[in-house]
């Protein structure tokens, strides 16, 4: 089951049942490094383009030259560590959440989790062309609601919310409903209101940290 991860978009329901009838997946923890790679390394290329920045770039131009591309690598080093957390937390926290309810293998819980990093990596990488061309921040993206939201609320915070709900998000809350349905005794609806809370969680903890964006890279930058 090497390339078990590429079967989840080529044939979900044959792959899920093959994965509950597994006894034993092998190589999962080496997926799991290839995508702790390229979160490091999609997240490194978003600082490099300045995305992220807009909120301190009067910090950035009233700088010399020398102490601006100081601050740039700390900041790339800073997104760094932040991809580092991101991806650990979308692999074995999440799973260990899922974990305490449904009692899957934990190991079938990381794979889930591995499919749904893939799938917010690739949500990242149209992020940058919508900023590179356009301007427009991951909060205000076409594939969100965010840009619904701004128009009807004038608060960052709801805008931020709903930001974080994108068109790629809600096939996550689907694909992980479907997947733990299927590897668990849990009742449907138990099952997705499991999966919605959760998501509701990470929602509110998006929108609090992008609220106070600013503050937390001016601390990183100084400290």
């Amino acid at each position: 089951m090497q390339n078990y991860f590429f079967r989840f978009f080529t044939d979900l329901d044959d792959h899920i049942f093959r994965i509950k009838r597994a006894e034993d997946i092998e190589k999962v923890w080496k997926v799991s490094l290839l995508l702790f790679l390229s979160t490091i390394i999609i997240y490194v290329w978003m600082a490099w383009l300045g995305m992220g920045t807009n909120p301190i770039s009067s910090v950035f131009m009233s700088v010399s030259e020398s102490n601006y591309n100081a601050l740039k690598l700390y900041f790339i080093a800073g997104r760094a560590v932040f991809a580092v957390l991101l991806a650990a937390l979308i692999l074995y926290l999440t799973s260990y959440y899922f974990y305490l309810f449904t009692k899957i293998r934990y190991k079938k819980l990381v794979i889930m989790q591995q499919v749904v990093l893939i799938m917010m990596l690739f949500e990242r990488l149209l992020w940058i062309p919508l900023f590179v061309y356009l301007g427009l921040d991951w909060y205000v993206s076409p594939f969100s609601l965010g840009v619904i939201a701004s128009y009807i609320i004038d608060l960052e915070w709801f805008i931020y919310f709903f930001g974080a709900v994108s068109i790629i998000q809600l096939w996550i809350i689907g694909f992980q409903a479907k997947y733990l349905s299927n590897l668990t005794d849990m009742k449907r609806w138990k099952v997705w209101l499991m999966v919605i809370l959760w998501h509701f969680f990470v929602y509110c903890i998006v929108a609090t940290l992008s609220l106070f964006d600013v503050e937390l890279i001016e601390w990183w930058l100084s400290s």
